[in-house]
């Protein structure tokens, strides 16, 4: 399934990202001024959700761990009964 993430320009501000997850809508919103911010929106017709407001230190920071540069989960192998 490919990854569709829609861009906008918002003048004046900077770039709008929207992804769609199974559960909800993402936006992310990076301005010229190096902010961003993370909003969620469950419904199209609802207004979105700030959930965080990042300097451009911080976003990188956390792009950083959502990337898993610090960690890399492994899937469980499966125990097999003997």
């Amino acid at each position: 399934m490919p990854v569709e993430v829609k861009e906008s320009d918002l003048p004046g501000v900077g770039k709008k990202y929207v992804y769609q997850t199974e559960g909800c809508e993402v936006i992310v919103t990076i301005q010229n001024d190096g902010r961003r911010k993370l909003f969620r929106r469950d419904d199209p017709d609802d207004d979105a959700e700030e959930l965080l407001d990042l300097n451009d230190q911080e976003a990188r920071i956390i792009g950083t761990l959502l990337e898993g540069a610090y960690f890399q989960p492994v899937a469980d192998e499966p125990v097999e009964d003997e």
